[in-house]
């Protein structure tokens, strides 16, 4: 009969019980809120790179290595394995060509494999007409959370931006493509 009249205490026992609970549940919600926010992080810095790369009108070695440096600035702390391609396509007589494709990635990270005409993500590919070309920016990295364990893994992010050069119909490449680029057969 004295415990049913005794109430103190009641409380922090329910304290006990839900501080746990409402812990995990902030930490989960930080966890995704920080997965959104890389995801978001990583697509700005696809947009940015594939920006400065469209005002150009022949890209180089030199170039690649700006915006691989550029694309480690940027990237959060929490993002390893950075990789970086960078695509010319055009349309030829017979479809999409690849005018010429260029990787980068991080030291001790295996870069992506230079793009072919069997790998054009045909899917975000715009209406080209013949002669015309596009740019294709890829980025990739690997991505941890700084809390591990709440609802949130490991996983790798990615990108693919399109777009049009500015300036001239073709990007010509100084070392891979030098001269008046024109769409190959």
């Amino acid at each position: 009969m004295r415990f049913r009249k005794h109430d103190r205490g009641g409380i922090s026992f329910e304290f006990v019980i839900m501080f746990p609970v409402l812990a995990t549940l902030l930490i989960s919600a930080f966890s995704y809120f920080e997965a959104f926010r890389t995801n978001s992080v990583m697509s700005k810095i696809g947009f940015t790179i594939n920006d400065i790369v469209s005002r150009v009108s022949e890209y180089s070695n030199a170039e690649m290595g700006d915006m691989t440096l550029l694309q480690r600035k940027m990237t959060p702390f929490n993002v390893v394995n950075q990789r970086l391609r960078i695509s010319n396509i055009c349309m030829g007589p017979s479809g999409l060509r690849v005018y010429w494709s260029q990787t980068s990635a991080q030291i001790g990270t295996t870069p992506p494999l230079e793009l072919t005409e069997a790998t054009i993500p045909v899917d975000i590919m715009p209406t080209l007409v013949e002669g015309e070309s596009v740019m294709l920016t890829e980025i990739w990295g690997q991505w941890t959370p700084v809390v591990t364990g709440f609802g949130v893994g490991p996983r790798e992010f990615n990108s693919e931006l399109i777009i049009r050069p500015r300036f001239v119909r073709m990007m010509a490449h100084a070392e891979r493509r030098p001269g008046n680029p024109i769409c190959p057969s």
